[in-house]
């Protein structure tokens, strides 16, 4: 069970850190729990009401977006 994780290294729940080798469980680019990408996800959540339910601004822009 991963506790912690940041850049390329993650925390178990005995304090054993490791190098994510395998880069599959987290972000390949920016490394786990990047914070740029925390606080572009907390901005995003703060918009919205209702995630999954309905059509949201954010939503809307990502399908235009995608279809650029």
């Amino acid at each position: 069970m991963v506790l912690e994780a940041a850049g390329a290294h993650f925390t178990e729940f005995e304090g054993r850190r490791y190098l994510d080798y395998h880069a599959a469980f987290g972000p390949l680019i920016l490394g786990h729990n990047h914070s740029r990408v925390n606080a572009a996800v907390h901005a995003a959540t703060e918009r919205l009401d209702l995630m999954g339910i309905g059509v949201s601004d954010i939503e809307i822009e990502l399908a235009e977006t995608i279809t650029r």
